[in-house]
């Protein structure tokens, strides 16, 4: 569902690069990181050893960043555009999404405006969605709320647990559900809500994972009862969002998928890896120095620290409803 934001907005940013001569020409080599981690990180490894590539901009989960950093080590620069834990990493890897607190931000906003008091909170079973189950079970806590079902199941079993999830919810008396998995499985879920007619009843939100992509993929919703979390929405058309926004469609056209927060994020990182070239961060001995880190968040996040946007579902876009 994101692979293909991502990759034209990457290369609107390596054309962007190229056109200018005061920078070395970027040429981009496309890897697949959706299949098992460590082959994936067998992947970069051999691209490594051959010399082929400088450096990583890298959308996937973090069950498959781990496995990246054991193989590669501190190598080459590696910019993580998807959600992160604020962990240590190794020196070189820099992680620019949000992180489960700042993406959960608006759980409070939703228990106060909506009312909502109970909550199912519905997991898969790897690094991101453990740290998230854990900030957002204190988060409901904080605000007087309790989680009325808590279930996590193994990461790629979602199609098969499906019917037990939905139950589980129907049963509990949740009046909202949080999802911490990956966005082809949350799609899954919210489908299976939707036969049972739980779309109009129930609060859902996925902070943190869905976007306009997965808005697509379960047909739209009008219900006023899913909502997301993300840096930036394509409703958000402001400053620097909207000429990014005009550039990309001048580039691709209207029929380019929608640029997502996640598009966004890759083509700044693209410009930053550049940017690191240009003054000679890209070499082993540099990784990690003070250069890099807080130039790499303040750029690819467009957003104050911590800040971030809830947005509520209004057919086939997202509406911003706290900033």
């Amino acid at each position: 569902m994101i692979g293909p934001t991502v990759i034209e907005a990457s290369r609107l940013a390596a054309s962007e690069i190229n056109s200018r001569s005061s920078e070395r020409p970027v040429e981009l080599v496309l890897v697949d990181s959706g299949g098992q981690p460590e082959s994936v990180a067998s992947m970069l490894g051999d691209l490594i050893a051959e010399n082929a590539v400088s450096a990583f901009v890298g959308l996937h989960t973090s069950y498959t960043l781990e496995a990246i950093e054991r193989s590669l080590g501190s190598k080459v620069p590696y910019i993580v555009t998807a959600g992160h834990e604020a962990v240590n990493r190794l020196p070189g890897f820099y992680c620019a999404g949000e992180t489960p607190l700042q993406s959960t931000a608006g759980i409070a906003w939703l228990m106060r405006e909506r009312n909502i008091d109970t909550w199912a909170v519905i997991n898969t079973d790897y690094v991101y969605p453990r740290v998230a189950r854990t900030v957002q079970c204190a988060a409901i806590q904080a605000s007087g709320g309790s989680v009325v079902f808590d279930i996590t199941v193994p990461q790629g079993t979602v199609p098969a647990h499906v019917a037990t999830l939905v139950q589980g919810v129907c049963t509990s008396g949740a009046r909202g559900v949080l999802l911490n998995m990956e966005p082809r499985d949350v799609v899954t879920v919210l489908r299976a809500l939707r036969s049972r007619r739980l779309d109009n009843k129930i609060v859902r939100f996925a902070p943190g994972t869905i976007e306009e992509n997965a808005l697509y993929a379960i047909g739209g919703d009008s219900s006023g009862n899913l909502f997301a979390s993300m840096h930036h929405f394509d409703a958000h058309r402001e400053g620097a969002r909207e000429e990014l926004a005009e550039r990309y469609r001048k580039a691709f056209t209207a029929d380019a998928p929608t640029l997502t927060s996640w598009g966004e994020r890759s083509y700044h990182a693209v410009h930053i890896l550049s940017r690191l070239d240009a003054e000679g961060l890209l070499v082993p001995a540099s990784l990690g120095t003070p250069n890099g880190q807080p130039y790499m968040h303040e750029s690819i996040a467009g957003l104050p620290a911590g800040a971030g946007q809830l947005a509520v579902a209004n057919g086939l876009k997202f509406e911003i409803v706290m900033p």
